[in-house]
């Protein structure tokens, strides 16, 4: 695992994105954001799966015992993002054989991956089941700053940092319930002047 800050000449996308999730949805991201970083040997993922994968990084906790791992994943070459998802959520199993002692552990309904090919879109993914080897990464939702229009899709505020924090279970419930619905997708559609 390396401990990645982002230097001043990160993607342009990466900078409107991350401010949108400090200024908007005020999550604790400083301005100088330091990523945990983990390779494809770490997380034994298959090499068809690592050809198409080019970063997994993971937003340190925000606050002590915070009940969420939030990844941010930048795929390279065409690979489906719920191949991918699942094979990296395996990686971080609790009780994978073989996994590093110093890999952070995370239960798949504690888990929301945001990923990006081109630092310019990001897409929200939770899983649907329990099983890390089935589940179902549905698309939920979708980032663009450079979409205009309003928003016909469920509202990503409902991702907004809690007000109280130290509510492990609320704050829980709360981020679960902003990713899915009756039918199990959120399509979350926000542009960055969006306003809401």
């Amino acid at each position: 695992m390396a401990i990645t800050p982002e230097r001043a000449d990160m993607p342009e996308g990466l900078v409107a994105f991350l401010a949108f999730l400090r200024e908007r949805l005020q999550w604790k991201i400083p301005d100088a954001p330091v990523f945990y970083e983990y390779d494809s040997e770490e997380l034994a993922l298959p090499a068809e799966v690592a050809s198409g994968v080019e970063r997994v990084m993971q937003f340190p906790p925000f606050e002590e015992e915070q009940p969420w791992g939030v990844f941010l994943i930048k795929l390279g070459e065409v690979i489906g993002y719920d191949e991918a998802c699942r094979h990296i959520a395996r990686g971080f199993y609790p009780n994978r054989k073989n996994r590093p002692g110093y890999l952070p552990t995370w239960w798949l309904s504690h888990m929301i991956f945001i990923y990006t090919v081109d630092y310019a879109q990001y897409e929200f993914c939770y899983a649907r089941g329990n099983s890390y080897s089935k589940a179902y990464f549905g698309y939920d939702g979708e980032y663009n700053p450079y979409k205009g229009g309003d928003s016909p899709y469920y509202h990503i505020r409902n991702l907004k940092y809690p007000d109280d924090p130290t509510n492990r279970e609320q704050w829980l419930q709360d981020w679960q319930n902003a990713l899915t619905n009756a039918e199990g997708y959120v399509w979350i559609w926000s542009c960055f002047d969006s306003g809401f």
